[in-house]
């Protein structure tokens, strides 16, 4: 017996994605101070052979990155003010100036670290000055700037905020709640980033993703980029769609 229309209208539709989709909302996190220069061109090779979306190297890393992804569509990333005090207020004309050397070495992508201090400046118009100026040096240039916001030293207004700011910068193509430093951020502050960026704005979740499922349950919520161990990831993809259809869960029906 063949179901009703009626029936079939309420059947939900879920989202099919490729494992070559899932790589490429991944990053590869290739900053650790103990990472050799071997280690980092590992990195950089494993990234290539999944199709990633980028690695994160430290400033001083992004010449051999670069070299490294040279002819592959995996980007560079890294931050400028990587190694100032977290404290220190960033100023546009000096962190306009070490954005564009990193650009001549390589990086195809640059953060900008919101902490509460920096945000607290002027009530965070000289940070808003440095992130606008940056956007608008950049972007020309085929750069994209990400804001990443240490959620750890920030109250839910001040995530607000922050939200506010990468939405009037016009360009910032993604904001990324949690940060190198200190504590990731947890599921409840990303969605509250999620319902303050405008669609347009890609949003990354730092905290690493173990589980297949976990990703594409987060990829339900609105979460755009992830962390993870990239080879389990990858392999647990690949192998599951083997079997059928990686699919989206649907929100109100799923969960």
């Amino acid at each position: 017996m063949r179901d009703s229309p009626d029936r079939a209208l309420r059947t939900p539709v879920r989202r099919e994605i490729t494992s070559a989709q899932l790589a490429s909302r991944l990053d590869s996190r290739l900053y650790d101070e103990h990472l050799s220069d071997r280690d980092v061109a590992t990195g950089c090779d494993r990234a290539r052979h999944w199709g990633l979306a980028s690695v994160i190297v430290r400033p001083e890393d992004v010449p051999l990155a670069a070299a490294e992804l040279t002819g592959s569509m995996v980007g560079c990333t890294t931050v400028v003010g990587w190694n100032a005090d977290d404290s220190e207020p960033m100023h546009l004309e000096a962190s306009r100036d070490e954005a564009c050397l990193l650009v001549a070495a390589g990086a195809t992508e640059v953060g900008l670290l919101a902490t509460a201090p920096r945000l607290r400046v002027n009530a965070g118009a000289l940070f808003k000055e440095t992130l606008t100026g940056l956007v608008d040096t950049l972007t020309p240039m085929g750069v994209r700037v990400r804001l990443i916001l240490d959620t750890e030293s920030l109250t839910s207004s001040e995530v607000r905020d922050a939200c506010d700011l990468a939405a009037a910068a016009g360009s910032v193509w993604m904001a990324q709640g949690g940060s190198w430093r200190g504590r990731r951020a947890d599921l409840t502050e990303v969605q509250l980033m999620r319902e303050g960026l405008p669609r347009s704005v890609l949003l990354k979740w730092t905290e690493p993703v173990r589980r297949l499922e976990t990703l594409l349950l987060c990829i339900a919520l609105g979460i755009d980029r992830f962390n993870g161990d990239v080879e389990d990831l990858m392999q647990t993809a690949v192998r599951a769609e083997w079997l059928g259809p990686l699919t989206i869960p649907q929100a109100g029906v799923d969960f």
